[in-house]
């Protein structure tokens, strides 16, 4: 894995913190999507790829011609589920989640590690000791949700400014606006 070992969440939360409705996204942002796509598979030795973490309901919202995430090593948490989705491994804990990434099988080829959702996997990395970077998109509109982004103490996660692959100025698109916001709790 990379220098800094950590657990890094990318989130898209509207004004109210929702992050979903129905385990689908509330909102469709093709620019917004593209952010994420490039924070999750950007790495700097081109022979590795980061793993993506997700809760079974986030796997479930994911279309299936989208599945598993391109360029991504995809592993689910469940503790329902028999099986890994084709293309996809299966924990049934976040902590098992991450010893399979420094597993012989994978170890050589996880850069860094992503929770992509949903509340509970976020809220897990949240109140552990991980050193831990928040990729947060901050929507700046309301949208109908039922399950939200966990609250954070930003005193115990300050505001990292001026990363060079997070835009810096507001973003628009289909009449939406949004900012960037990345936090890190350091260890």
């Amino acid at each position: 894995m990379a220098e800094r070992i950590g657990i890094d969440l990318v989130c898209a939360m509207c004004k109210n913190r929702g992050i979903g409705i129905n385990k689908q996204m509330p909102w469709n942002l093709p620019k917004e999507m593209s952010y994420f796509t490039n924070i999750t598979t950007k790495t700097e030795n081109p022979e590795k790829m980061n793993a993506v973490i997700m809760g079974r309901k986030t796997f479930e919202s994911i279309p299936k011609k989208f599945f598993p995430l391109q360029k991504r090593i995809n592993i689910v948490l469940s503790t329902t589920m028999t099986e890994a989705a084709e293309g996809s491994y299966l924990a049934e804990s976040l902590k098992e989640a991450i010893s399979l990434t420094s597993s012989a099988q994978l170890k050589d080829k996880v850069e860094k590690l992503f929770v992509i959702g949903g509340y509970s996997a976020y809220k897990e990395v949240i109140a552990s000791d991980y050193p831990c970077r928040i990729y947060l998109t901050k929507i700046n509109a309301d949208f109908e949700c039922d399950t939200f982004f966990p609250e954070f103490k930003e005193e115990e996660f300050p505001e990292v400014i001026g990363l060079p692959d997070v835009p810096s100025e507001a973003q628009e698109e289909k009449g939406i606006n949004w900012t960037y916001h990345v936090y890190e709790r350091k260890k």
